[in-house]
């Protein structure tokens, strides 16, 4: 009698026992393969290299990797507080600097894979990129996008920003699609421009 409880518990148990043996060197698998293939970060704090002139990174507000592998961000100088930006004068608050650092960098940065800065241009602190009324600066600087050609295309997020420019990768405008508000329709578009540009994008299957 009990030689047959033990053959009938084997008899019973030996093809519960398979599956779960194969489902749990599955999991092992897999649990490898993504250990394996899942990308792992680390802050870098040594990126970028230190900043020449002085300079001062504020806000991102955004990032894009160009053909090249170089990165470039579109930075708002203007976040900046007034003790971050003591080397420059902070009207209204005060016509005179306040310490040795710093001052706000250009607002359009570009950067090699080891974080050494290439070129920085744009935004008020460097006005000459762009003149009005050919040219109207976002108040508030936000995407960026640099395409097949090697153009630079960049928007803003502020209150009243409804532009799209579009600059050489050295700075030099190009044009500007849409404006700065100024009158809105009744129902709340604006007349002369366009909607707040938020992400970037390009349809150029040949030159991208």
């Amino acid at each position: 009698m009990g030689h047959t409880v033990r053959r009938t518990r084997s008899a019973f148990l030996l093809p519960m026992a398979i599956p779960l043996t194969i489902a749990a060197c599955f999991a092992i698998l897999v649990h490898a393969q993504r250990s394996t293939s899942v990308p792992r970060y680390e802050v870098d704090a040594s990126w970028p290299k230190p900043l020449p002139n002085n300079w001062l990174i504020g806000q991102v507000g955004g990032l894009a990797v160009d053909k090249h592998d170089h990165i470039w961000i579109h930075q708002r100088p203007r976040s900046l507080t007034d003790d971050e930006k003591g080397a420059v004068p902070n009207l209204p608050i005060r016509t005179e600097p306040r310490s040795l650092c710093c001052k706000p960098a250009p607002s359009v940065m570009e950067f090699d894979s080891e974080g050494n800065l290439l070129q920085a241009w744009g935004g008020p602190e460097d006005p000459g990129k762009c003149k009005a009324p050919e040219c109207i600066w976002p108040a508030n600087e936000h995407a960026i996008f640099v395409d097949g050609d090697d153009n630079v295309w960049l928007s803003g997020n502020g209150p009243n920003d409804r532009m799209l420019l579009e600059f050489t990768r050295d700075g030099r405008f190009l044009k500007m699609i849409g404006g700065w508000v100024h009158v809105f329709a009744p129902s709340g578009r604006s007349a002369r421009s366009l909607f707040k540009r938020w992400p970037i994008a390009a349809d150029c299957p040949s030159a991208c």
